[in-house]
């Protein structure tokens, strides 16, 4: 679907089919221009109480060029999705999700904001229960992610952060990869790729950042690069985190201090603080390449064997392939694998508990034999 209208018409038209109508499913749209929105769903309020008024809704596969916001959810909608779509040159916002819940996010490009300073790749603002997995976004101004007050407004709901691909930020000094901002309830942080490269070492420039009170929130099996002076990972009053292990923190810049939890830490002196946030890391890499091909290709090097993580939920990487369930590995992108024996069983959990524990997890890949085919199971 083509729209020949012009931005301000065009705007108003998608805005108002999404606003009156539930269960609507567009492809395939191509739209650009420079007012508000490429694609608008528009509730009527700025909070929860209007639920029912646009529901079920899907963007997918579509070519979202320019305007102020690539794609906006406002006010009360739940259970849409924006899906594998290109959004291209947006001004200050890539997707903007405001008061709305189920909210899913999947496997988009985000590129090439025009606020070089200070644009977001994705906002997420009061969101309940969403999923932001699978999008690349390279070229965002400040932040990558922003969650903000994820699930205060319902704190047994869970968010998902996963398989996200974070790079090439704009300003050349400030930059956030995922920030969790005050009073996020149970976001999962998992099989993130962030690369960052700014000048900047204050704290509240990191790869992932939390700022005030993350419940239950747990950030694990990221693959988490610094090649200038941004930190690795920060916390400012981390009380509640259920857990945060299983990263790779790698960094080639010369910053004194890459972790922050209060105070500057260097890694040793991170690792075995547990003020506010208890104990964590004891199973993360530190220094340890993670062998990505570069900021403008996140995906690991050819013959890579990856790095082991810890068992969770997460079936597929950014490219939807599957993952190893025997084992699991690091980052956005899986290695590749090949299991050539159906009745296969792995029995040595030691390789489970991390690179402290156990040497040759460090490139588990390579145990089994990694091959340059796609990843299958024979």
């Amino acid at each position: 679907m083509e729209f020949d209208l012009d931005q301000e018409e065009e705007d108003r038209l998608l805005s108002e089919v999404m606003q009156i109508h539930n269960d609507i499913q567009m492809e395939d749209i191509k739209t650009s221009g420079y007012y508000t929105a490429c694609v608008s769903f528009q509730g009527q309020d700025n909070n929860f109480y209007s639920q029912g008024v646009w529901n079920n809704n899907k963007v997918l596969n579509s070519e979202l060029t320019g305007a102020y916001y690539g794609a906006r959810l406002y006010g009360g909608g739940n259970n849409n999705t924006l899906g594998n779509c290109n959004i291209n040159s947006p001004y200050y916002y890539g997707v903007y999700d405001y008061y709305s819940r189920g909210t899913k996010l999947l496997y988009n490009r985000i590129s090439d904001l025009n606020y070089a300073t200070y644009s977001y790749g994705i906002m997420s603002y009061y969101g309940i229960g969403d999923t932001l997995m699978g999008n690349i976004i390279k070229g965002a101004g400040r932040y990558g992610i922003y969650s903000y007050q994820a699930n205060n407004n319902s704190h047994s709901d869970h968010t998902v952060i996963a398989n996200n691909m974070i790079s090439n930020f704009q300003s050349t000094s400030y930059q956030t990869g995922i920030y969790m901002y005050y009073f996020n309830y149970n976001v999962h942080v998992t099989n993130n790729t962030i690369w960052m490269t700014g000048s900047s070492n204050a704290y509240y420039n990191a790869a992932i950042y939390a700022y005030y009170y993350p419940y239950y929130c747990e950030i694990i099996n990221n693959i988490l690069i610094s090649t200038n002076k941004t930190r690795l990972v920060s916390f400012y009053y981390g009380y509640n985190l259920a857990r945060c292990d299983y990263n790779d923190y790698y960094h080639t810049g010369t910053a004194t201090y890459y972790f922050y939890n209060r105070g500057d830490y260097t890694w040793n002196t991170f690792k075995n603080n547990t003020n506010y946030i208890g104990v964590h890391d004891q199973n993360s890499y530190y220094l340890i390449d993670p062998e990505i091909i570069s900021p403008d290709n996140m995906h690991l090097l050819e013959g890579s064997g990856g790095l082991v993580g810890v068992s969770t939920w997460n079936p597929v990487d950014v490219d939807g392939d599957p993952r190893c369930q025997l084992v699991r590995f690091l980052g956005a992108d899986e290695p590749a694998w090949k299991v050539v024996k159906s009745d296969f069983v792995y029995d040595h959990p030691e390789y489970y508990v991390g690179p402290d524990s156990h040497p040759s997890a460090r490139h588990l890949g390579r145990f089994f034999g990694p091959t340059r085919d796609r990843k299958s199971v024979v």
